[in-house]
């Protein structure tokens, strides 16, 4: 009987500390992982597709703007969105764009 008490007391402590080191792991991880998972909510990266790329005043130079303009305006209202303009029959397929974030 005391056997039986000894083996159960010790599979009730081992229990205890693999779910308090699991917790103390999952607690470090997170704290340590805080900082990179943060960003700053402005920041501003890059913007703009260099003029040599593509003529000045062509349907793709206006397909542009009009990408940049349409993702500047939603990227406030949702995390992730695409967006493609200039795919349709009217303008060359060369004129599309898409976009991502």
């Amino acid at each position: 009987m005391w056997r039986n008490l000894q083996q159960h007391s010790s599979h009730n402590i081992i229990s205890i500390a693999l779910k308090i080191s699991s917790l103390l792991f999952f607690l470090l991880s997170s704290l340590t992982s805080q900082d990179r998972r943060f960003v700053k909510a402005h920041s501003f990266i890059y913007g703009g597709c260099s003029p040599d790329k593509y003529q000045p005043t062509s349907t793709f130079e206006a397909n542009l703007n009009s990408l940049l303009s349409s993702i500047a305006n939603s990227a406030s209202q949702s995390e992730y969105n695409s967006f493609v303009t200039g795919n349709g029959s009217t303008t060359p397929d060369d004129a599309a764009i898409y976009g991502l974030y």
